[in-house]
């Protein structure tokens, strides 16, 4: 059995040399990518290949694993520090980038750059990534679509068009770190998933601008707390179930008397004279609320501008023009 073997081996040995070296040089080349996938033990250094995968977010529209996450959280600190290379390099070689709508000066310090929001949330936490998610899965429940070139155009904003995208595949490389395996294809799908995101959140933020005022450096500030947010959202859309009987008043009216005699009305007057009147109440009120008195005078400028002109002559005008 084993001689039969070994005779088959050595009579397909280029065959069989060719395919472990197409194996081999698959696993050296994408190994590290799979890694980062959800169900391949990704996570980027923070999971492991072993052990239960847990869900850690429901919602009615699917799960995000624990591996997913972690996954999910490299590859959004990649993008961002990748972003935020791409402004340093653009005001490094005199470039004015355009970022969130507000165009960067020149002379913007390399510290400065590494505290901004370089177009995506700069925030990696958890409640941040499931937000995005959530957005994005919103997003193509909309139609929305975000595809490479319009992330190369993203990325030419922020490189004030002076960086090729020679330029960005050489950040990019510079911004994974090591051990991680992230092609500049795989950066660019993870883009188009976060600018995805953001665009769901500024539909839904729409409707806010139109009671928004304008502020200098800080962009659109509601007009409105969250609290009267909250109760604006109820009043459109809070419904009530009621059970409403119609009464006739007409048998009612019977029962009224005639015209009150004057010592009645002045016993009525009497008990609500210091009531001030409300709609809401049943007991009548008749204090008149206090006004304010006030005067005021205007004043035309037209007859003493008239009589100004009877007591200048033409030569003294003249001669003012003259001088």
């Amino acid at each position: 059995m084993a001689n039969r073997h070994m005779s088959f081996f050595r009579r397909h040995q280029k065959t069989v040399m060719v395919t472990m070296g197409v194996i081999l040089m698959v696993t050296f080349t994408v190994g590290g990518s799979l890694s980062m996938l959800p169900g391949f033990g990704g996570g980027g250094g923070g999971g492991s290949g072993t052990g239960p995968d847990e869900t850690v977010v429901t919602w009615q529209g699917g799960r995000v694993t624990q591996k997913q996450l972690e996954a999910q959280q490299m590859m959004h600190i990649v993008a961002v520090n990748f972003l935020r290379d791409v402004i340093a390099s653009a005001v490094e070689k005199g470039g004015s980038p355009v970022v969130g709508g507000r165009r960067i000066p020149k002379e913007t310090p390399v510290n400065q750059i590494a505290m901004m929001s370089p177009g995506i949330p700069a925030d990696s936490s958890e409640p941040t990534l499931v937000r995005t998610m959530l957005m994005a899965r919103k997003a193509e429940q909309l139609g929305v679509t975000v595809d490479h070139r319009a992330v190369r155009e993203f990325l030419n904003q922020l490189s004030a068009g002076i960086l090729s995208e020679s330029d960005w595949e050489l950040l990019a490389r510079d911004s994974v770190p090591s051990g991680m395996a992230v092609s500049f294809n795989q950066l660019l799908d993870h883009l188009a998933f976060e600018l995805k995101a953001q665009h769901a959140q500024i539909l839904a933020a729409a409707s806010f601008m139109n009671v928004s005022r304008q502020v200098p450096q800080f962009g659109y500030l509601p007009l409105f707390s969250t609290g009267e947010a909250w109760d604006y959202f109820n009043r459109l859309n809070r419904r009530f179930s009621i059970e409403a009987y119609p009464i006739d008043v007409t048998p009612l009216m019977a029962q009224v008397g005639g015209t009150p005699t004057e010592a009645e009305l002045i016993a009525i007057f009497e008990k609500g004279r210091s009531r001030y009147p409300d709609p809401a109440s049943p007991e009548p009120g008749f204090r008149k609320p206090q006004k304010v008195a006030f005067d005021y005078l205007k004043i035309s400028m037209a007859p003493f501008l008239a009589e100004a002109k009877k007591q200048i002559t033409d030569e003294q005008v003249a001669k003012e023009y003259e001088a």
